[in-house]
């Protein structure tokens, strides 16, 4: 293989900055990424957003994608909100996807739906007879008190499974 002629510097280290990156949070979270016009590029989610954005930092001429080079040759700002945890940050991330549909993100653009599964016990207080009912309940929206949420579940399909 050929060496290059020039060792080429990842335009993000000069445009965003070192200090940029040194400050990035390593907890959930989703990133926006943007262009010289203020137009959203990209969305993306990450149990530890310094890693991953750390390695848009880290991208090599020789070996990435046309789409990742296109993609970091034109970012000139990348915002970041802090998700509870992996899953909010999955579900924010799909959410901005379907309302922005930036175009360097092709999958999940189409709505999907998210069930959750939500389990109550009735104990014999709450029924006539002397035993324990359980309640296994589908739902778009967990906001029963009492009851166990299990999910995000994406799709109809994966609850079903």
């Amino acid at each position: 293989m050929q060496q290059p002629l020039l060792e080429l510097q990842n335009p993000l280290d000069v445009i965003l900055g070192k200090e940029f990156f040194d400050r990035l949070p390593t907890s959930a979270g989703i990133y926006k990424m943007y262009g010289e016009q203020g137009e959203l590029l990209n969305v993306g989610k990450e149990k530890n957003l310094k890693a991953r954005l750390m390695s848009y930092r880290r991208v090599k001429f020789t070996g990435s994608s046309r789409k990742t080079l296109t993609l970091i040759h034109r970012i000139l700002h990348i915002q970041y909100e802090l998700c509870e945890n992996e899953e909010s940050a999955l579900i924010r991330e799909n959410q901005l996807l379907r309302e922005l549909k930036p175009p360097f993100n092709i999958a999940n653009t189409t709505p999907e739906t998210y069930f959750y599964f939500t389990v109550k016990v009735l104990d014999e207080k709450q029924l006539k007879e002397k035993a324990v009912s359980i309640i296994l309940n589908l739902t778009f929206e967990p906001n029963e008190p009492e009851a166990a949420v299990f999910g995000a579940f994406k799709g109809l399909g994966s609850c079903h499974r």
